[in-house]
């Protein structure tokens, strides 16, 4: 079962984000609803989620670091 702590809510756009992606690490789940058509500005990250390449991710006042996500993606489109 997953629980709420293994859970986040990144949008599509937020992925390429410089602070948002971090949320992504330790998570079973990424799920967002009410995506809108043209928000695919940077799919950098995306791609990189989906083939489950390791990227990099910063925290404010942290230090970069690396993940390799494993979450599933689910987003709803219009």
């Amino acid at each position: 079962m997953i629980n709420k702590d293994n859970v986040c809510h990144i949008t599509m756009q937020q992925l390429g984000e410089r602070f948002k992606s971090s949320n992504l690490a330790d998570k079973l789940l990424n799920t967002e609803t009410e995506v809108e058509k043209d928000i695919i500005r940077s799919i950098e990250n995306f791609k990189k989620l989906v083939s489950g390449d390791e990227f990099e991710v910063e925290e404010k006042y942290k230090q970069s670091y690396t993940i390799k996500p494993f979450c599933k993606l689910i987003f709803r489109y219009k």
